[in-house]
């Protein structure tokens, strides 16, 4: 018992060095990208995100998350069954898992320390962190959840890298289409979370309750981003076409 507790603590230990080390490294890189990419996104988004704030999102959604997903995998084995029973028992174990669930709200709310958050953007991340709660508030069904959070955050790096070259038809048509995969992904993934709350301990309706809060949440969230993805492509298409 007290090998496990110590290992425990290791990992937590480990996680939250990793997230320090984040935050730092985003902060400390973001004068650079700022002065590297400017402030002024052309085209459909350019009252979106300021352009070095693209650019600097890139890194987190196509090399943290992913790593870290990938390190929970594999701590547990690549055995997502496994996994799943793991966290319906209320068990984040891996440094994978538990630097996630602060990675990921620290890269939603480091844009109100580094960059002027607008309406829509605000409403995305409001809605992004409370659905980050309940999931891991939960547990029940997390590598769903989580596998879901990285489909979703590289179909916005899609949106990013064409939101730095809004000229390009193959980021046009990159954007539109790794965005949509990722809407459809993170669908079958919302899914497979609300199944997995039938495992959770509690009431019938307190069950229900948290599905239908989830489900709705995941719906909206994918509903605006499709929504804009067509918005983009009708503004985009007869520019860049030849």
């Amino acid at each position: 018992m007290a090998a496990a507790s110590s290992v425990d603590h290791g990992g937590t230990a480990l996680a939250a060095a990793l997230v320090a080390a984040y935050v730092g490294l985003v902060l400390g890189l973001r004068a650079d990208f700022e002065r590297h990419f400017g402030e002024q996104v052309e085209g459909y988004f350019a009252n979106g995100a300021p352009r070095w704030r693209c650019a600097l999102g890139l890194p987190t959604q196509v090399g943290t998350l992913p790593l870290l997903l990938g390190c929970a995998v594999v701590a547990h084995r690549f055995d997502v069954q496994r996994w799943g029973e793991r966290t319906s028992h209320g068990k984040l174990r891996s440094v994978g898992e538990r630097a996630f669930v602060a990675v990921f709200p620290a890269f939603l709310l480091l844009d109100w320390q580094i960059c002027d958050v607008r309406v829509l953007l605000a409403a995305h991340h409001v809605v992004c962190l409370a659905g980050h709660a309940c999931a891991v508030l939960l547990s029940a069904g997390f590598p769903w959840y989580f596998l879901g959070v990285c489909a979703l955050e590289l179909g916005s790096a899609s949106c990013n890298l064409f939101c730095l070259y809004p000229s390009s038809p193959t980021l046009l048509a990159l954007y539109e289409v790794a965005m949509s995969a990722s809407n459809l992904a993170a669908l079958v993934c919302a899914w497979r979370w609300v199944a997995a709350l039938d495992g959770i301990d509690a009431s019938v309706s307190r069950r229900r309750l948290c599905q239908a809060f989830g489900a709705l949440l995941s719906l909206l969230l994918v509903v605006a981003r499709q929504w804009e993805t067509i918005k983009a492509h009708r503004h985009h298409s007869g520019a860049l076409a030849p």
